[in-house]
């Protein structure tokens, strides 16, 4: 007879790449529930971009990604087209995330 068949060889990885979208929001100013608007901290929103994009740049899985500033359009908008990996980058409280108003 013959001898044992030979390993099968490992198929490479047709995996599609991973769909992260970044939302971004840095408004100015917030309203509080009295009325009073405030000011709010500035973010260094190009900074995270940077880090974001090297750190992906570097790791071993293909990733499509996205930026987007973060409004409510926005949201539903990737949302329904199918982004897989979504991060907030923005101001938020305890009961809502700090969207720009999309003017």
């Amino acid at each position: 007879g013959q001898g044992p068949a030979p390993a099968p060889t490992a198929l490479p990885s047709c995996e599609p790449a991973a769909h992260l979208t970044v939302l971004q929001s840095a408004p100015l100013t917030t309203k509080e529930e009295s009325g009073r608007v405030r000011p709010l901290p500035q973010l260094n929103l190009a900074s995270e971009r940077d880090v974001l994009r090297e750190m992906l740049a570097r790791a071993s899985k293909a990733v499509r990604l996205a930026f987007e500033i973060a409004t409510t359009d926005n949201l539903r908008s990737v949302i329904t087209l199918g982004t897989k990996i979504l991060h907030y980058s923005g101001h938020g409280e305890e009961t809502f995330l700090a969207f720009e108003d999309g003017t």
